[in-house]
């Protein structure tokens, strides 16, 4: 009994000093990647449903020399989307709407000259056809990041003046951000509630409680990161975000409710 005892505790040494010299190896890469005094780096790991590395480097703002900490919320952009799929997977779990709904069940005035079927489920798996609005607005030669104030409703608006789709729904594959914010659209309608009251309420439901979508760029966001980019030379400049889009990204969360998630679906 005495070497069965001991040979466990030598396996779990080992297996501790070998994890220790892995979550080492992950700090040095991390360190390697900025200084302290750049734009922030998050870094966490959750292995078999625990947290195992978590880490935090740099700064939340540049200008006031504020560092990033558990408490930062940034901008995790496209990651945004499967929440929004899991709010929209969530209802049809609840039989409040169904995969295989056509989206003019719930949004009649879009594509009145389609015929095809224009699935819920093509728009989570981007293959609905519908062209990206970011896309129309730059052939428009007016891009998205230069419209002060543009929302969803402002994309949608473009969206309903298109006449047909870029392919058969389900046919193909393209990646388009308008899905996500028509499904923002059909989560108001079928839970009678703005997307922004029932987003709220289902990430507090998951215990993440410093997570929202952004609902006015004008509004502040507390200890909120902000955006910078190099632009290739060197020099940071901020990235100022002038829209009030959401739902196929422009979700604020901390590293902390990301690893809630995380342990969440691998306890799942």
């Amino acid at each position: 009994m005495k070497k069965i005892i001991a040979l466990a505790l030598l396996f779990l040494s080992l297996f501790v000093n070998g994890q220790e010299q892995q979550l080492k190896k992950i700090d040095s890469i991390v360190n390697s990647k900025l200084s302290s005094d750049e734009p922030g780096l998050f870094v966490g790991i959750v292995k078999d449903g625990k947290i195992i590395y978590e880490k935090y480097k740099g700064l939340a703002s540049l200008q006031h020399q504020v560092k990033i900490g558990e408490k930062t919320r940034s901008n995790i952009a496209s990651t945004a989307k499967q929440f929004t799929a899991l709010m929209v997977l969530n209802l049809a779990l609840q039989e409040k709407l169904s995969l295989e709904d056509d989206i003019r069940k719930y949004l009649p005035e879009l594509y009145p000259s389609v015929k095809d079927e224009i699935k819920i489920r093509h728009l989570i798996n981007h293959t609905s056809g519908i062209r990206d609005f970011y896309d129309l607005m730059s052939v428009q030669q007016d891009p998205w990041w230069r419209r002060e104030g543009l929302d969803n409703d402002d994309a949608i608006e473009l969206l309903k003046k298109q006449q047909d789709l870029g392919f058969k729904p389900g046919s193909k594959y393209m990646y388009s951000n308008s899905g996500y914010t028509l499904l923002t659209k059909i989560i108001a309608v079928v839970t009678q509630q703005s997307f922004h009251e029932y987003s709220k309420s289902f990430f507090e439901n998951l215990g993440m409680n410093t997570t929202t979508f952004l609902k006015n760029y004008m509004h502040v966001i507390p200890n909120q990161a902000l955006p910078y980019s190099d632009w290739g030379d060197g020099v940071w400049q901020q990235y100022p975000m002038i829209t009030n889009l959401y739902g196929d990204g422009f979700l604020f969360t901390s590293l902390k409710d990301q690893l809630i998630f995380e342990q969440a679906i691998q306890n799942a």
